[in-house]
């Protein structure tokens, strides 16, 4: 953009440089003239003659001004030659000195300086950088000669740049070695997943200009801002040594420069693509923990949560891929599934006998951020002609911290239209009784880390005394998360809490074998009411 517009002030220059040299010329000799005259008139008795000399001299400047213009229109497009190669010289001596002449792409020199100017203007703002090579270079250079080895250097280049996002610089720093910036890592998930997808593009064969075929290799190494350095000569130093091990533990793979963050990246990726092939092959399902009234022992309804049956894996644990999952946008598809599985489920048990039943469904922050969310959840209730009082909603008291209009407007929509909203694990947040008033809520969840300790410990009993306190005092129903004796059991309903759920009435179940209990405690529910 600088060149552009240097190069526009330019032609504007060149265009009237023959009216600007006559204009300048006749200024300057006119004033030489009078300025002359003035002083020979100090000297002199004033006389005729001498205003005649000045007119003939005044005549004389015009008429040369005059053929000045002329000339140099007539030679302006060499002058104009001449004039650009003088400006263009500093600007393309600047460009040179911070590009790499072959590529075109930014050097060492131009990458060390960007990335220092941004360590110190966002200094606690996480950055990568990825330093990726070709496998044997040296080969196709003995092979082919050096004029294709840098057709193939111009060609990947080509490559890395339309792989990269667009906020990234692309440099190449000497020989087949190229550095990428990535600046807006979420994770270092984020850069081992770009860094695989790099290998990955210039793995794909190559066609030269001579038809000859190529098969590249690509190793690269990734270093961590500000945890790996905090200057750009460190931070490219350590992403070199990581380059340097990719290329003699495994060509074609990524290391980080710390074996920590290798193992936690590869182990995000590995997740990553196999959640995609759960979606795909019906790995996962839909589990059912029951949530029981207090007072009569009945299951008012259950908590829908996804489980991962892995084919070799055995049962993946939802802390290893949920985290996994909501940091690559898979939680949006299944979130959606677990919905729809949720409410294909409560309206079959509504019809065997059930109306009451509620199923509780998590929402995620992503899904939250989607627009028109609860239009897209009515939808679906209307689809699957699950009536709205039957479905609960659950968020948590992060994502109410965080949310903004849309957020409270489709909260409030989906509680008009009948869908009971829950606010889960109370009391591990900001706790707030600000934004209680804020939003519509009918639950209180109590998270299970201040019912473990109930009824021996003084101060949880103090923090849980009070949520059902104010719940109740607020309008709401309370429920017990994490109930795993008959004593704390006992806690809540001397209280007076509504209802709880917890491995002491049951885990999370199949659907099959909920429903089995489901039906159990209808049956015993029945016979208890027949008896009374």
């Amino acid at each position: 953009m600088h060149t552009f517009h240097s190069r526009r002030r330019l032609a504007a220059v060149n265009r009237f440089a023959p009216a600007i040299a006559a204009l300048f010329y006749t200024v300057c000799s006119l004033l030489w003239v009078f300025v002359s005259d003035y002083l020979v008139f100090d000297e002199l008795d004033e006389s005729w003659w001498l205003h005649i000399e000045s007119l003939k001299s005044g005549l004389f400047v015009l008429l040369t001004a005059t053929l000045l213009f002329f000339a140099m229109r007539r030679w302006q497009r060499q002058i104009q030659h001449w004039t650009s190669r003088f400006f263009n010289s500093e600007s393309q001596r600047q460009f040179l000195l911070s590009h790499d002449q072959l590529t075109g792409m930014a050097n060492r020199k131009f990458l060390l300086a960007e990335l220092n100017a941004k360590f110190n203007q966002a200094p606690q703002q996480q950055r990568a950088l990825i330093l990726i090579a070709l496998d044997r270079f040296k080969m196709i250079n003995d092979s082919y000669g050096h004029r294709m080895g840098d057709e193939v250097l111009i060609r990947v280049a080509a490559r890395l740049q339309k792989n990269i996002p667009t906020d990234s610089v692309l440099a190449r720093l000497g020989g087949d070695t190229f550095a990428v910036s990535l600046n807006t890592p979420h994770h270092a998930k984020d850069a081992a997943k770009l860094a695989a997808q790099l290998i990955q593009v210039l793995h794909a064969p190559l066609m030269l200009t001579n038809n000859e075929v190529l098969h590249l290799g690509a190793s690269a190494g990734i270093s961590w801002y500000p945890t790996h350095g905090q200057t750009a000569e460190i931070l490219l130093h350590d992403a070199d040594a990581a380059l340097h091990k990719a290329k003699h533990i495994s060509p074609g793979s990524y290391q980080f420069y710390s074996e920590d963050l290798t193992s936690k990246a590869q182990s995000q990726l590995s997740i990553e693509n196999q959640l995609h092939d759960a979606l795909e092959k019906n790995e996962l399902e839909v589990y059912f923990q029951p949530q029981v009234d207090v007072n009569t022992g009945a299951i008012s309804g259950a908590e829908a949560l996804v489980r991962w049956q892995h084919p070799t894996r055995g049962m993946v644990s939802p802390a290893e891929f949920i985290p996994v999952a909501e940091s690559s946008g898979l939680i949006l598809p299944i979130g959606q599934w677990v919905l729809e599985q949720s409410m294909q489920y409560a309206k079959t048990w509504i019809a065997k006998g059930h109306p009451d039943f509620v199923v509780a469904v998590n929402l995620s922050a992503l899904q939250l951020q989607q627009s028109h969310w609860s239009e897209k959840i009515l939808a679906t209730l209307e689809r699957l002609q699950l009536p709205a009082k039957n479905l609960e909603l659950e968020l948590t008291e992060s994502l109410l911290m965080e949310a903004k209009d849309n957020v409270i407007n489709g909260l409030n929509q989906l509680r008009q239209a009948g869908v009971t909203i829950a606010l889960d694990d109370f009391g591990t947040g900001y706790s707030s009784l600000a934004y209680l008033k804020s939003f519509p809520l009918d639950i209180l969840k109590i998270d299970r880390s201040f019912v473990a300790n109930v009824p021996h410990d003084k101060q949880d009993e103090g923090i849980v005394s009070s949520i059902i306190a104010m719940g109740k005092f607020l309008g709401y129903s309370v429920l017990a998360e994490g109930i795993e004796s008959q004593e704390q059991l006992a806690f809540i309903r001397q209280l007076g809490g509504h209802r709880y759920q917890g491995f002491f009435f049951s885990r999370p179940l199949p659907a099959a074998d909920f429903e089995r209990l489901l039906d159990a405690s209808n049956d015993g529910q029945q016979q208890h009411s027949r008896s009374a």
